[in-house]
């Protein structure tokens, strides 16, 4: 009797390590430059983001935009493994500044994110900066967040193999009771 529970528990055990897991986290921004919250005396020349794993080439977007809503960056963002960088067009004048983007895991899911920054040196001659687009309807959606607990999947099979589990005792239990 003891072998066949055992046999069962080992055969629930091995089937509940056989699921398939909770899928690994999407890509997060980890380090820029310049820092959020960074406090430069001298405009960047770029911004450079970091993230924790390869980045599409594809569909990049980072708006370096001020308070006002001025674009300064170069419109032209560029990826390299890990690595996404934009150019800034002229010097930016002192003030507060928002780097935001979106970009393309290797998963093939977005990320959307901003920091802001500040310049508080005194302004070179500034290339004149082209306005922020207006934001399109798809732009205002928002991404659904990712609360990285447990899927569904995992805890349905968790679910499905405890009752089975309990199922498959209480019979032994039940049977091996009838014979005594």
């Amino acid at each position: 009797m003891r072998r066949i529970l055992h046999f069962v528990m080992l055969l629930t055990a091995a089937a509940l390590l056989m699921s398939p897991g909770v899928a690994t986290a999407h890509s997060s921004l980890v380090s820029s430059s310049p820092a959020e919250g960074e406090s430069l005396t001298a405009a960047p020349a770029e911004v450079e983001l970091v993230f924790d794993q390869v980045i599409n080439s594809s569909f990049l977007t980072v708006a370096i935009s001020d308070q006002s809503g001025r674009r300064f960056d170069d419109g032209a963002p560029t990826a390299d493994g890990e690595r996404v960088r934009t150019g800034i067009e002229g010097t930016l004048p002192p003030g507060s500044y928002t780097a935001a983007y979106r970009v393309i895991s290797a998963d093939g899911h977005p990320i959307t994110g901003s920091y802001s920054f500040t310049v508080t040196g005194t302004a070179a001659t500034a290339a004149p900066a082209t306005p922020a687009p207006a934001p399109s309807a798809a732009a205002e959606q928002p991404e659904p967040a990712d609360t990285g607990g447990p899927s569904a999947a995992l805890l349905g099979t968790i679910v499905v193999f405890g009752i089975l589990g309990v199922a498959g005792s209480t019979w032994i239990l039940l049977r091996s009771r009838k014979k005594s």
